[in-house]
């Protein structure tokens, strides 16, 4: 009897020791409850503000990187309109992946392609130059806008460049001037980070 007894016991105290290491384990885990955040009912002018924080926001960092660009060399401006010769004639109808100012460290790439149904000099009907870059320049204004010039030359080109990013994004124009004679061509659009080891500038 006396027998059972302990050996009931021994199985108590086995069990209890178990119950205490398992609570002592689950103790030790530290955990963080994040309780959801409660849904605040906007005003259209709440919504509004945020929408516009949140663009100037993202604005902020795409303009950020493009200024990185500039100065490290390695960037595309991928054009969504062009103002061609000295009257500025507007042309909105282009494929943006075909008309872009490339810089890619001391090489550089200024193409048109126009879809006129003409080849022109690239089969595009554009034009595709390509050279060294040299004489670059970096400033920036009281109004924020970055101002990046150089000059573009090659065995087909002998060109000035004047790349205007616009402060606070990545908005910006290109001026390519004394390619073909007085005449020029300005490009707007978006100044991206950009490196491409397969493509090949001949300087």
């Amino acid at each position: 009897m006396i027998r059972k007894m302990i050996s009931a016991m021994a199985a108590l105290v086995a069990v209890s020791c178990g119950a205490a290491t398992i609570a002592e384990s689950t103790d030790s885990v530290q955990l963080t409850v994040v309780k959801p955040a409660k849904q605040v009912n906007e005003t259209k002018q709440q919504h509004k503000e945020r929408e516009k924080q949140l663009r100037l926001e993202v604005d902020s960092i795409a303009h950020f990187k493009a200024v990185q660009a500039l100065e490290q060399g390695y960037f595309v401006l991928v054009a969504q309109s062009l103002n061609v010769g000295r009257m500025g004639y507007l042309v909105t109808d282009i494929n943006s992946n075909a008309n872009f100012l490339l810089v890619q460290a001391d090489g550089g790439m200024f193409q048109l392609a126009f879809n006129n149904g003409n080849p022109g000099l690239n089969g595009l009907g554009g034009i595709t130059l390509s050279g060294r870059v040299s004489n670059k320049r970096i400033a920036t204004n009281k109004k924020g806008n970055v101002t990046c010039t150089y000059n573009l030359m090659g065995s087909n080109v002998n060109a000035y460049v004047t790349i205007t990013l616009m402060a606070g994004s990545d908005r910006a124009y290109a001026t390519v001037t004394g390619m073909m004679g007085p005449e020029r061509v300005t490009m707007n659009g978006s100044l991206v980070p950009y490196r491409n080891k397969n493509i090949t500038i001949e300087k």
